[in-house]
């Protein structure tokens, strides 16, 4: 699935903008933490999730901007 994603990601770096496209692969930040919680049973701390937060904000932010 990882492989699959990447791979997705890198061909919207050819269709699209990379102002548009950048921002995506923050939701990496979101799919690690499912994975580390349910797998590893790590939970991350209040400091990752207000860092994760600001830095996931800030790129939807940049999607929905206007040129």
């Amino acid at each position: 699935f990882v492989f699959f994603a990447q791979m997705l990601v890198m061909q919207g770096y050819r269709i699209a903008a990379h102002a548009y496209v950048a921002p995506m692969h923050y939701t990496q930040m979101i799919s690690g933490i499912f994975p580390g919680y349910f797998v590893f049973a790590e939970i991350p701390g209040p400091w990752v999730l207000v860092g994760a937060g600001m830095i996931i904000a800030s790129g939807l932010l940049l999607i929905t901007q206007k040129k």
